[in-house]
Protein backbone atom coordinates (compact mmCIF):
# COMPACT_ATOMS: atom_id res chain seq x y z
CA UNK A 1 0.00 0.00 0.00
CA UNK A 2 1.30 3.48 -0.96
CA UNK A 3 0.71 6.11 1.68
CA UNK A 4 0.61 9.86 1.09
CA UNK A 5 3.36 11.95 2.60
CA UNK A 6 2.27 13.90 5.72
CA UNK A 7 1.43 17.59 5.27
CA UNK A 8 4.03 20.18 6.30
CA UNK A 9 3.43 21.64 9.79
CA UNK A 10 2.06 25.17 10.07
CA UNK A 11 4.13 28.07 11.43
CA UNK A 12 2.01 28.07 14.63
CA UNK A 13 2.70 24.37 15.17
CA UNK A 14 6.42 24.91 14.70
CA UNK A 15 6.41 27.71 17.28
CA UNK A 16 4.56 25.60 19.84
CA UNK A 17 6.87 22.62 19.35
CA UNK A 18 9.93 24.83 19.62
CA UNK A 19 8.70 26.29 22.91
CA UNK A 20 7.97 22.83 24.34
CA UNK A 21 11.37 21.53 23.33
CA UNK A 22 13.06 24.46 25.00
CA UNK A 23 11.09 23.90 28.21
CA UNK A 24 11.93 20.20 28.28
CA UNK A 25 15.60 20.92 27.62
CA UNK A 26 15.65 23.47 30.46
CA UNK A 27 14.02 20.99 32.86
CA UNK A 28 16.52 18.32 31.92
CA UNK A 29 19.46 20.66 32.38
CA UNK A 30 18.12 21.78 35.77
CA UNK A 31 17.66 18.18 36.93
CA UNK A 32 21.13 17.26 35.73
CA UNK A 33 22.65 20.20 37.59
CA UNK A 34 20.80 19.29 40.77
CA UNK A 35 21.81 15.63 40.54
CA UNK A 36 24.87 15.35 38.30
CA UNK A 37 25.76 11.79 39.37
CA UNK A 38 24.19 8.87 37.49
CA UNK A 39 21.77 6.80 39.60
CA UNK A 40 23.36 3.82 41.34
CA UNK A 41 21.87 0.61 39.83
CA UNK A 42 22.80 -1.44 42.91
CA UNK A 43 19.62 -2.63 44.65
CA UNK A 44 19.10 -1.44 48.21
CA UNK A 45 18.35 -5.00 49.30
CA UNK A 46 18.80 -8.28 47.41
CA UNK A 47 16.82 -10.95 49.24
CA UNK A 48 18.55 -13.66 47.21
CA UNK A 49 21.81 -12.98 49.01
CA UNK A 50 20.65 -14.68 52.21
CA UNK A 51 18.35 -17.63 52.99
CA UNK A 52 14.65 -16.93 53.12
CA UNK A 53 13.52 -17.30 56.71
CA UNK A 54 10.16 -17.33 58.43
CA UNK A 55 10.29 -14.86 61.34
CA UNK A 56 6.70 -15.14 62.49
CA UNK A 57 4.97 -17.05 65.29
CA UNK A 58 4.05 -20.72 65.53
CA UNK A 59 7.15 -22.44 66.81
CA UNK A 60 5.80 -22.52 70.37
CA UNK A 61 2.45 -24.05 69.38
CA UNK A 62 1.80 -27.29 71.25
CA UNK A 63 1.01 -30.50 69.42
CA UNK A 64 -2.67 -31.58 69.37
CA UNK A 65 -3.49 -33.59 72.44
CA UNK A 66 -5.18 -36.38 70.47
CA UNK A 67 -2.51 -36.65 67.78
CA UNK A 68 -2.38 -40.23 66.48
CA UNK A 69 -0.55 -39.79 63.16
CA UNK A 70 1.59 -37.37 61.18
CA UNK A 71 -0.40 -36.25 58.17
CA UNK A 72 1.42 -35.09 55.04
CA UNK A 73 -0.55 -33.61 52.18
CA UNK A 74 -0.10 -35.00 48.67
CA UNK A 75 -1.05 -32.57 45.89
CA UNK A 76 -0.83 -34.79 42.83
CA UNK A 77 -2.48 -37.82 41.20
CA UNK A 78 -2.78 -40.73 43.61
CA UNK A 79 -3.59 -43.37 41.01
CA UNK A 80 -0.60 -45.70 40.54
CA UNK A 81 -1.39 -45.78 36.82
CA UNK A 82 -0.85 -42.01 36.63
CA UNK A 83 2.89 -42.35 36.98
CA UNK A 84 5.77 -42.97 39.33
CA UNK A 85 5.40 -39.94 41.61
CA UNK A 86 2.69 -41.49 43.78
CA UNK A 87 4.32 -44.94 43.74
CA UNK A 88 7.58 -43.47 45.03
CA UNK A 89 5.83 -41.50 47.76
CA UNK A 90 3.83 -44.58 48.81
CA UNK A 91 7.01 -46.68 48.99
CA UNK A 92 8.66 -44.14 51.29
CA UNK A 93 5.58 -44.00 53.51
CA UNK A 94 5.47 -47.77 53.85
CA UNK A 95 9.15 -48.01 54.75
CA UNK A 96 8.94 -45.24 57.33
CA UNK A 97 5.93 -46.80 59.05
CA UNK A 98 7.50 -50.26 58.98
CA UNK A 99 10.49 -48.87 60.88
CA UNK A 100 8.40 -47.22 63.61
CA UNK A 101 7.06 -44.09 61.94
CA UNK A 102 8.03 -40.66 63.21
CA UNK A 103 8.70 -40.67 66.95
CA UNK A 104 6.35 -43.63 67.31
CA UNK A 105 3.55 -42.12 65.20
CA UNK A 106 2.72 -43.44 61.73
CA UNK A 107 2.73 -41.02 58.81
CA UNK A 108 -0.17 -40.84 56.36
CA UNK A 109 -0.33 -39.24 52.96
CA UNK A 110 -3.51 -37.20 52.50
CA UNK A 111 -4.10 -37.00 48.73
CA UNK A 112 -5.92 -34.18 47.00
CA UNK A 113 -5.97 -33.53 43.28
CA UNK A 114 -8.07 -32.20 40.44
CA UNK A 115 -7.76 -33.04 36.76
CA UNK A 116 -7.95 -29.28 36.30
CA UNK A 117 -5.72 -27.98 39.12
CA UNK A 118 -6.40 -24.32 38.37
CA UNK A 119 -10.15 -24.89 38.62
CA UNK A 120 -10.47 -27.17 41.63
CA UNK A 121 -6.95 -27.79 42.87
CA UNK A 122 -6.77 -24.75 45.13
CA UNK A 123 -9.77 -26.04 47.09
CA UNK A 124 -8.04 -29.37 47.63
CA UNK A 125 -4.88 -27.73 48.93
CA UNK A 126 -6.87 -25.46 51.26
CA UNK A 127 -8.78 -28.47 52.58
CA UNK A 128 -5.52 -30.26 53.38
CA UNK A 129 -4.34 -27.27 55.39
CA UNK A 130 -7.47 -26.26 57.27
CA UNK A 131 -9.52 -29.47 57.52
CA UNK A 132 -7.03 -32.33 57.36
CA UNK A 133 -4.47 -30.39 59.41
CA UNK A 134 -1.43 -31.66 57.52
CA UNK A 135 2.01 -30.70 58.81
CA UNK A 136 3.53 -30.29 55.33
CA UNK A 137 2.57 -30.81 51.68
CA UNK A 138 4.33 -32.71 48.91
CA UNK A 139 3.40 -31.16 45.58
CA UNK A 140 3.21 -30.92 42.79
CA UNK A 141 4.23 -32.99 39.77
CA UNK A 142 4.86 -29.98 37.50
CA UNK A 143 5.58 -26.27 37.66
CA UNK A 144 2.07 -25.02 36.86
CA UNK A 145 0.38 -26.91 39.71
CA UNK A 146 3.23 -26.07 42.09
CA UNK A 147 2.67 -22.35 41.43
CA UNK A 148 -0.95 -22.89 42.43
CA UNK A 149 -0.15 -24.70 45.67
CA UNK A 150 2.45 -22.07 46.53
CA UNK A 151 -0.22 -19.38 46.63
CA UNK A 152 -2.02 -21.30 49.38
CA UNK A 153 0.95 -22.20 51.57
CA UNK A 154 2.28 -18.64 51.42
CA UNK A 155 -0.76 -17.59 53.44
CA UNK A 156 -1.40 -20.80 55.37
CA UNK A 157 2.25 -21.09 56.56
CA UNK A 158 2.82 -24.75 55.69
CA UNK A 159 5.93 -26.25 54.11
CA UNK A 160 5.54 -27.19 50.44
CA UNK A 161 8.13 -29.44 48.78
CA UNK A 162 7.77 -29.99 45.04
CA UNK A 163 9.13 -33.28 43.67
CA UNK A 164 8.29 -32.44 40.06
CA UNK A 165 8.76 -28.75 39.29
CA UNK A 166 11.81 -27.59 37.33
CA UNK A 167 10.46 -24.05 36.83
CA UNK A 168 12.88 -21.73 38.62
CA UNK A 169 10.27 -18.97 38.92
CA UNK A 170 8.46 -21.06 41.54
CA UNK A 171 11.15 -19.88 43.94
CA UNK A 172 11.14 -16.25 42.83
CA UNK A 173 8.08 -15.26 44.88
CA UNK A 174 10.22 -15.19 48.02
CA UNK A 175 8.09 -17.69 49.97
CA UNK A 176 10.19 -19.23 52.77
CA UNK A 177 7.88 -22.27 52.90
CA UNK A 178 8.69 -23.33 49.31
CA UNK A 179 11.32 -25.94 48.36
CA UNK A 180 11.98 -27.82 45.11
CA UNK A 181 13.73 -31.16 44.72
CA UNK A 182 14.84 -31.17 41.07
CA UNK A 183 17.49 -29.09 39.29
CA UNK A 184 15.87 -26.25 37.36
CA UNK A 185 15.28 -25.78 33.64
CA UNK A 186 18.10 -23.24 33.54
CA UNK A 187 20.61 -25.81 34.80
CA UNK A 188 19.38 -28.42 32.32
CA UNK A 189 19.49 -25.94 29.43
CA UNK A 190 23.08 -24.99 30.20
CA UNK A 191 24.12 -28.65 30.14
CA UNK A 192 22.43 -29.23 26.78
CA UNK A 193 23.90 -26.04 25.30
CA UNK A 194 27.37 -27.11 26.46
CA UNK A 195 26.92 -30.46 24.67
CA UNK A 196 25.93 -28.68 21.46
CA UNK A 197 28.80 -26.22 21.75
CA UNK A 198 31.33 -29.05 21.71
CA UNK A 199 29.92 -30.66 18.56
CA UNK A 200 30.06 -28.77 15.29
CA UNK A 201 28.50 -31.76 13.55
CA UNK A 202 25.30 -31.13 15.56
CA UNK A 203 24.51 -27.89 13.75
CA UNK A 204 22.25 -26.32 12.58
CA UNK A 205 19.92 -26.65 15.58
CA UNK A 206 16.12 -26.73 15.73
CA UNK A 207 13.99 -26.22 18.83
CA UNK A 208 10.51 -27.74 19.13
CA UNK A 209 8.42 -26.95 22.20
CA UNK A 210 4.83 -27.37 23.32
CA UNK A 211 2.65 -24.49 24.46
CA UNK A 212 1.93 -25.72 28.01
CA UNK A 213 3.42 -23.80 30.94
CA UNK A 214 6.34 -26.09 31.74
CA UNK A 215 7.42 -26.53 28.13
CA UNK A 216 7.29 -22.79 27.44
CA UNK A 217 9.42 -22.02 30.50
CA UNK A 218 11.97 -24.71 29.64
CA UNK A 219 12.17 -23.60 26.00
CA UNK A 220 12.78 -19.99 27.07
CA UNK A 221 15.72 -21.15 29.22
CA UNK A 222 17.06 -23.14 26.27
CA UNK A 223 16.90 -20.15 23.93
CA UNK A 224 18.78 -18.05 26.47
CA UNK A 225 21.45 -20.74 26.97
CA UNK A 226 21.96 -21.11 23.22
CA UNK A 227 22.24 -17.35 22.81
CA UNK A 228 24.89 -17.18 25.54
CA UNK A 229 26.78 -19.96 23.74
CA UNK A 230 26.57 -18.15 20.40
CA UNK A 231 24.47 -20.93 18.84
CA UNK A 232 21.69 -19.64 16.55
CA UNK A 233 18.50 -21.57 15.88
CA UNK A 234 17.68 -22.66 12.36
CA UNK A 235 14.08 -23.29 13.40
CA UNK A 236 11.97 -22.56 16.47
CA UNK A 237 8.60 -24.31 16.27
CA UNK A 238 5.74 -24.82 18.71
CA UNK A 239 3.01 -27.42 18.97
CA UNK A 240 -0.04 -28.21 21.09
CA UNK A 241 0.58 -29.63 24.59
CA UNK A 242 -0.34 -33.16 23.43
CA UNK A 243 1.65 -32.83 20.17
CA UNK A 244 -1.39 -33.96 18.18
CA UNK A 245 0.12 -32.35 15.08
CA UNK A 246 3.48 -34.08 15.56
CA UNK A 247 3.61 -35.36 11.98
CA UNK A 248 3.13 -31.89 10.52
CA UNK A 249 5.72 -30.41 12.89
CA UNK A 250 8.19 -33.11 11.90
CA UNK A 251 7.76 -32.27 8.22
CA UNK A 252 8.49 -28.60 8.91
CA UNK A 253 11.57 -29.53 10.94
CA UNK A 254 12.97 -31.89 8.33
CA UNK A 255 12.51 -29.20 5.66
CA UNK A 256 14.97 -27.00 7.60
CA UNK A 257 17.59 -29.80 7.51
CA UNK A 258 18.85 -29.50 11.12
CA UNK A 259 21.40 -31.88 12.56
CA UNK A 260 20.17 -31.53 16.15
CA UNK A 261 16.61 -31.11 17.44
CA UNK A 262 15.91 -30.10 21.04
CA UNK A 263 12.49 -31.13 22.38
CA UNK A 264 10.59 -29.55 25.26
CA UNK A 265 7.17 -31.03 25.93
CA UNK A 266 5.51 -33.44 28.33
CA UNK A 267 7.02 -36.95 28.22
CA UNK A 268 4.38 -38.55 26.01
CA UNK A 269 4.18 -35.52 23.72
CA UNK A 270 7.97 -35.53 23.39
CA UNK A 271 7.78 -39.21 22.51
CA UNK A 272 5.27 -38.53 19.73
CA UNK A 273 7.48 -35.78 18.36
CA UNK A 274 10.58 -38.00 18.41
CA UNK A 275 8.74 -40.85 16.67
CA UNK A 276 7.36 -38.48 14.02
CA UNK A 277 10.80 -36.99 13.39
CA UNK A 278 12.32 -40.41 12.77
CA UNK A 279 9.31 -41.38 10.67
CA UNK A 280 9.81 -38.28 8.53
CA UNK A 281 13.39 -39.29 7.79
CA UNK A 282 15.28 -37.19 10.35
CA UNK A 283 18.54 -38.92 11.33
CA UNK A 284 20.26 -36.25 13.44
CA UNK A 285 20.59 -35.93 17.20
CA UNK A 286 17.54 -35.63 19.46
CA UNK A 287 18.04 -33.85 22.78
CA UNK A 288 15.81 -32.77 25.62
CA UNK A 289 15.44 -32.00 29.29
CA UNK A 290 14.54 -34.38 32.09
CA UNK A 291 11.12 -35.19 30.56
CA UNK A 292 12.95 -37.38 28.05
CA UNK A 293 14.32 -39.42 30.96
CA UNK A 294 10.78 -40.50 31.92
CA UNK A 295 9.58 -44.00 31.10
CA UNK A 296 6.48 -42.61 29.38
CA UNK A 297 8.75 -40.87 26.84
CA UNK A 298 10.26 -44.20 25.88
CA UNK A 299 6.82 -45.75 25.65
CA UNK A 300 5.54 -43.09 23.24
CA UNK A 301 8.76 -42.78 21.22
CA UNK A 302 9.42 -46.49 20.77
CA UNK A 303 12.57 -47.11 18.76
CA UNK A 304 12.95 -43.35 18.23
CA UNK A 305 14.08 -43.00 21.87
CA UNK A 306 17.30 -44.85 21.10
CA UNK A 307 20.26 -42.48 21.20
CA UNK A 308 18.39 -39.48 22.60
CA UNK A 309 20.58 -37.20 24.74
CA UNK A 310 18.84 -36.24 27.97
CA UNK A 311 19.54 -34.07 31.01
CA UNK A 312 19.52 -36.38 34.01
CA UNK A 313 18.62 -34.95 37.44
CA UNK A 314 20.21 -37.98 39.14
CA UNK A 315 22.99 -40.52 38.81
CA UNK A 316 21.49 -43.86 37.67
CA UNK A 317 24.74 -45.63 38.55
CA UNK A 318 24.85 -44.68 42.24
CA UNK A 319 24.47 -47.30 44.96
CA UNK A 320 21.54 -45.45 46.54
CA UNK A 321 19.63 -45.40 43.27
CA UNK A 322 20.41 -49.06 42.56
CA UNK A 323 19.01 -50.15 45.94
CA UNK A 324 15.95 -47.95 45.53
CA UNK A 325 15.28 -49.24 42.00
CA UNK A 326 15.50 -52.83 43.24
CA UNK A 327 13.02 -52.21 46.08
CA UNK A 328 10.67 -50.24 43.83
CA UNK A 329 10.64 -52.94 41.16
CA UNK A 330 9.95 -55.61 43.79
CA UNK A 331 6.82 -53.81 44.96
CA UNK A 332 5.55 -52.39 41.68
CA UNK A 333 6.59 -54.90 39.04
CA UNK A 334 8.45 -52.32 36.95
CA UNK A 335 11.61 -50.27 37.07
CA UNK A 336 11.22 -46.69 38.35
CA UNK A 337 12.14 -43.49 36.62
CA UNK A 338 13.52 -40.48 38.47
CA UNK A 339 10.01 -39.17 39.28
CA UNK A 340 9.54 -42.01 41.75
CA UNK A 341 12.87 -41.24 43.35
CA UNK A 342 12.10 -37.54 43.67
CA UNK A 343 8.77 -38.17 45.43
CA UNK A 344 10.41 -40.82 47.62
CA UNK A 345 13.09 -38.34 48.67
CA UNK A 346 10.51 -35.61 49.35
CA UNK A 347 8.53 -37.82 51.75
CA UNK A 348 11.70 -39.02 53.44
CA UNK A 349 12.92 -35.45 53.89
CA UNK A 350 9.64 -34.27 55.43
CA UNK A 351 9.53 -37.29 57.76
CA UNK A 352 13.07 -36.66 58.96
CA UNK A 353 12.26 -32.98 59.52
CA UNK A 354 9.17 -33.96 61.55
CA UNK A 355 11.23 -36.41 63.61
CA UNK A 356 13.71 -33.68 64.51
CA UNK A 357 11.24 -30.83 64.96
CA UNK A 358 8.17 -32.58 66.32
CA UNK A 359 4.61 -32.10 65.02
CA UNK A 360 4.85 -28.34 64.47
CA UNK A 361 4.53 -26.67 61.06
CA UNK A 362 6.96 -23.81 61.64
CA UNK A 363 9.63 -26.01 63.22
CA UNK A 364 9.30 -28.57 60.41
CA UNK A 365 10.02 -25.77 57.93
CA UNK A 366 13.11 -24.82 59.93
CA UNK A 367 14.25 -28.44 60.01
CA UNK A 368 13.84 -28.91 56.25
CA UNK A 369 16.09 -25.90 55.72
CA UNK A 370 18.59 -27.07 58.36
CA UNK A 371 18.84 -30.61 56.92
CA UNK A 372 20.42 -29.28 53.73
CA UNK A 373 22.69 -30.78 52.49
CA UNK A 374 20.83 -34.07 52.71
CA UNK A 375 21.47 -37.26 50.76
CA UNK A 376 18.59 -38.88 48.88
CA UNK A 377 18.29 -41.67 46.34
CA UNK A 378 18.60 -39.14 43.49
CA UNK A 379 21.68 -37.57 45.03
CA UNK A 380 22.44 -34.62 47.26
CA UNK A 381 19.69 -32.16 48.16
CA UNK A 382 21.34 -28.80 48.77
CA UNK A 383 18.93 -25.87 48.94
CA UNK A 384 20.06 -22.42 47.87
CA UNK A 385 18.80 -19.25 49.55
CA UNK A 386 15.50 -19.46 47.66
CA UNK A 387 14.85 -23.14 48.40
CA UNK A 388 15.99 -24.51 45.02
CA UNK A 389 17.96 -27.74 44.97
CA UNK A 390 21.40 -26.99 43.58
CA UNK A 391 22.26 -30.55 42.54
CA UNK A 392 23.94 -30.46 39.12
CA UNK A 393 22.68 -32.48 36.18
CA UNK A 394 24.67 -34.82 33.99
CA UNK A 395 23.92 -35.87 30.44
CA UNK A 396 23.02 -39.39 29.42
CA UNK A 397 22.14 -41.27 26.25
CA UNK A 398 19.11 -43.54 26.09
CA UNK A 399 20.16 -47.00 25.01
CA UNK A 400 18.45 -50.38 25.05
CA UNK A 401 15.75 -49.34 27.49
CA UNK A 402 18.29 -47.84 29.88
CA UNK A 403 20.58 -44.85 29.98
CA UNK A 404 24.32 -44.51 29.50
CA UNK A 405 25.88 -41.73 31.53
CA UNK A 406 28.95 -39.95 30.23
CA UNK A 407 31.47 -39.93 33.10
CA UNK A 408 33.92 -37.84 31.10
CA UNK A 409 31.49 -34.99 30.40
CA UNK A 410 29.83 -33.92 33.66
CA UNK A 411 27.32 -31.17 33.24
CA UNK A 412 28.58 -27.67 34.14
Amino acid sequence: MIRAAPAAPSARSVAILTALWGALHLCGATAEAANPAAPDPTPFLDRRSEPLEYRGPGRDDAAPADLSEIRIGWFGPSDPAAGDFWAGAALATGEINASGGVSGLPIRLVPGWSESPWAGGVNRVARMVYEDNVFAIIGSIDGAATHLAEQVVAKALVTLISPGSTDKTVSFAGVPWMFTMLPGDDVQAEALAAWLSLRREARPIALVSATDHDARVAAAEMRAALERSGLPLAADLQCAPDAAEAASVAEHVVARAPRAVVLFAAPQASGRLAASLRGAGYRGAILGGSTLARRSFRGAAGAAAEGAVVALPYDPGSDRWTRFARDFAAGNGRDPDFAAGSAYDAVRLVAEAARRAGPNRARIRDAVRALSPWEGVLGEVRFDNLGRNQRPVRLGTLHGGGVRVSRSEPAP
